[in-house]
Protein backbone atom coordinates (compact mmCIF):
# COMPACT_ATOMS: atom_id res chain seq x y z
CA UNK A 1 0.00 0.00 0.00
CA UNK A 2 2.70 2.79 0.72
CA UNK A 3 4.65 1.66 -1.75
CA UNK A 4 1.93 2.38 -4.21
CA UNK A 5 0.90 5.30 -2.48
CA UNK A 6 4.49 7.13 -2.61
CA UNK A 7 4.46 6.21 -6.67
CA UNK A 8 0.90 7.77 -6.80
CA UNK A 9 2.32 11.21 -4.86
CA UNK A 10 5.86 11.60 -6.69
CA UNK A 11 3.47 11.36 -10.13
CA UNK A 12 1.20 13.57 -9.06
CA UNK A 13 2.21 16.73 -9.84
CA UNK A 14 2.32 17.48 -6.09
CA UNK A 15 -1.10 17.13 -6.14
CA UNK A 16 -1.21 13.89 -3.56
CA UNK A 17 0.71 14.76 0.07
CA UNK A 18 0.34 12.51 3.01
CA UNK A 19 -0.13 14.02 6.37
CA UNK A 20 1.20 11.61 9.13
CA UNK A 21 0.36 12.36 12.35
CA UNK A 22 2.92 11.10 14.63
CA UNK A 23 3.00 13.09 18.26
CA UNK A 24 6.02 12.24 19.92
CA UNK A 25 8.92 9.32 18.97
CA UNK A 26 8.94 5.57 19.97
CA UNK A 27 8.58 6.12 23.80
CA UNK A 28 6.14 8.62 23.63
CA UNK A 29 4.07 8.26 20.11
CA UNK A 30 1.05 5.56 21.68
CA UNK A 31 0.67 7.55 24.79
CA UNK A 32 -2.27 10.00 22.40
CA UNK A 33 -2.12 7.83 19.47
CA UNK A 34 -3.51 4.59 21.02
CA UNK A 35 -2.51 1.33 19.19
CA UNK A 36 0.23 3.04 16.87
CA UNK A 37 3.04 0.20 16.85
CA UNK A 38 6.25 2.35 16.21
CA UNK A 39 8.37 -0.20 13.86
CA UNK A 40 5.10 -0.34 11.33
CA UNK A 41 4.62 3.56 11.46
CA UNK A 42 8.34 3.88 10.75
CA UNK A 43 8.51 1.34 8.35
CA UNK A 44 5.51 2.68 6.53
CA UNK A 45 6.91 6.27 6.20
CA UNK A 46 9.70 5.01 4.96
CA UNK A 47 8.34 3.24 2.24
CA UNK A 48 6.49 5.71 1.34
CA UNK A 49 8.86 8.16 0.89
CA UNK A 50 11.27 6.25 -0.87
CA UNK A 51 9.06 5.37 -3.55
CA UNK A 52 8.94 9.44 -3.54
CA UNK A 53 6.05 9.89 -1.97
CA UNK A 54 5.07 13.75 -0.94
CA UNK A 55 4.53 14.08 3.26
CA UNK A 56 4.31 16.28 5.85
CA UNK A 57 4.16 15.27 9.56
CA UNK A 58 1.59 16.77 12.03
CA UNK A 59 3.08 16.99 15.84
CA UNK A 60 0.67 17.58 18.12
CA UNK A 61 2.37 19.28 21.67
CA UNK A 62 1.26 17.96 25.10
CA UNK A 63 3.21 17.67 28.21
CA UNK A 64 4.61 14.37 27.55
CA UNK A 65 6.40 14.92 24.07
CA UNK A 66 6.94 19.08 24.35
CA UNK A 67 10.41 18.03 25.02
CA UNK A 68 11.15 15.84 21.78
CA UNK A 69 10.30 18.75 19.37
CA UNK A 70 14.23 19.13 17.90
CA UNK A 71 14.01 15.19 18.31
CA UNK A 72 10.87 14.99 15.92
CA UNK A 73 12.61 17.20 13.80
CA UNK A 74 15.39 15.38 13.01
CA UNK A 75 13.35 12.43 12.43
CA UNK A 76 10.98 14.23 9.92
CA UNK A 77 14.18 14.81 7.94
CA UNK A 78 15.62 10.80 8.59
CA UNK A 79 12.01 9.80 7.29
CA UNK A 80 12.57 12.17 4.15
CA UNK A 81 9.52 13.86 5.03
CA UNK A 82 9.02 17.63 3.22
CA UNK A 83 8.39 19.26 6.74
CA UNK A 84 6.65 19.21 9.97
CA UNK A 85 4.19 21.52 11.72
CA UNK A 86 4.02 21.93 15.78
CA UNK A 87 0.39 22.42 16.97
Amino acid sequence: FWEKMGSLSANSNQKITVVFSVDGLEDTNDLYRRYVKWDILNRNIITFTKNGGIGIQEFLIFNHNEHQLEEAAEQNVEWGLKYITFT
